[in-house]
């Protein structure tokens, strides 16, 4: 049997949305609380106005609303306040059962009138903005459901009771109904939002940071408020790629930068030293700490790790790396100097590796001579 479309592209959404849940936490918590805040806010304001409206009307009554407005103030101060106590679900939960206790004993047992919609409109409310897995949005629901139906059983006569058994029912079906597709539409929209942040952040081949990324990180540590200065860079580039690419094809190009990212989060993953792709087949890399005898030998791991990478069709090691590294002095001035030195004393140095046979490290020094001086203005095609 032919599963309709709808269904379909509903129960996979309920498969992938612990995965959307789980990626955007961080959004999630940050969107819920934002939402909750406005919620209470609104809900407040309307119990503001009919609280004033019973100042001249005999419908309205005023001391029964003014136990719910405190109830949720403080339920505005904890969301506000209390991010690391209480979590977005929690409160979700407590502050939609005291409305709903509220609603309850109000139908039940003092002024139905007032009350009734608001049930209503309490479940449509939880249903359509709580950004949880839904399954947990429809145990809450009927939960709150019981609640109400278990409170106003005794009150109310069995024929309003039912009354207000289907109404609530339609109620909680539609409401969830409708938050499920407004769960999805906004889970998708965030997702999308963190991803399109990812891409411009880190490079999708390698799975380093981006250039974008560098260039953000050397203008923050640029600060005397940054308390994790780098103390060195160094400038990586593969030997001959452009041949490499000729001779045995894109793909083998594409399984050297791959394999290279992933060498080099190996190496990044104690903090000492961060990589980002700079552009084409070259690499920068950013150091934490250390000598300069340190960054060489990371270098040096680095360039063991070039070799080992394996191409198809290919029996020896046919991937190298040419680096150049330059330590930032003691002394060195962002606001005089800027990272461009220090990206400038890495080319230099890199090229210097070059014309020196390749496939090693070389450290820049002052008394490199000027031939390396003008290369380093070449574009990084020019490099072989």
């Amino acid at each position: 049997m032919r599963v309709p479309k709808p269904i379909r592209k509903a129960i996979d959404y309920f498969h992938d949305e612990q995965r959307l849940l789980a990626d955007n936490a961080p959004d999630v918590e940050a969107t819920n609380r934002s939402t909750l805040t406005a919620t209470y806010v609104i809900v407040m304001g309307a119990f503001l106005i009919l609280s004033l409206g019973s100042l001249f009307s005999p419908l309205l009554h005023l001391v029964n609303y003014l136990p719910i407005i405190a109830a949720l103030a403080v339920l505005i101060a904890l969301t506000v306040t209390r991010k690391r106590m209480v979590s977005s679900k929690g409160l979700y939960v407590g502050g939609f059962v005291v409305l709903t206790v509220y609603c309850a004993i109000n139908s039940g047992w003092f002024w139905p009138n007032d009350t009734t919609v608001l049930m209503l409109g309490t479940i449509f409310l939880f249903s359509t903005t709580v950004l949880v897995r839904s399954r947990v949005v429809a145990g809450v629901e009927l939960g709150l459901d019981l609640l109400y139906l278990a409170i106003i059983w005794v009150p109310k006569a069995q024929y309003f009771f039912w009354d207000e058994f289907w109404n609530v029912v339609m109620f909680s079906l539609i409401g969830f109904t409708i938050g499920t597709y407004m769960r999805a539409v906004r889970l998708e929209n965030i997702d999308l939002k963190r991803v399109l942040v990812e891409r411009e952040g880190i490079d999708f081949l390698t799975g380093l940071g981006s250039r974008r990324a560098l260039f953000d990180a050397l203008i923050a540590q640029e600060s005397p408020d940054e308390p994790m200065r780098y103390s060195g860079v160094a400038m990586i580039d593969v030997d001959d790629f452009k041949l490499l690419n000729d001779t045995y094809g894109h793909q083998a190009g594409d399984i050297c930068l791959q394999g290279l990212g992933k060498s080099m989060l190996e190496l990044g993953a104690d903090g000492e030293v961060s990589f980002y792709r700079y552009g084409g087949e070259e690499f920068v890399a950013l150091f934490y700490g250390g000598t300069i005898s340190d960054m060489e030998g990371i270098c040096n791991r680095l360039i063991d790790a070039a070799h080992a990478i394996e191409l198809p069709g290919v029996d020896e090691p046919a991937v190298s790396l040419s680096i150049g590294l330059t330590r930032r002095p003691v002394r060195f001035s962002p606001e005089r100097e800027g990272y461009e030195r220090l990206l400038h004393e890495a080319d230099v140095a890199l090229y210097e590796a070059k014309d020196d046979g390749k496939n090693r490290v070389e450290t820049f020094s002052s008394d490199m001579g000027d031939d390396a001086v003008k290369n380093s203005f070449r574009t990084p095609s020019a490099r072989r």
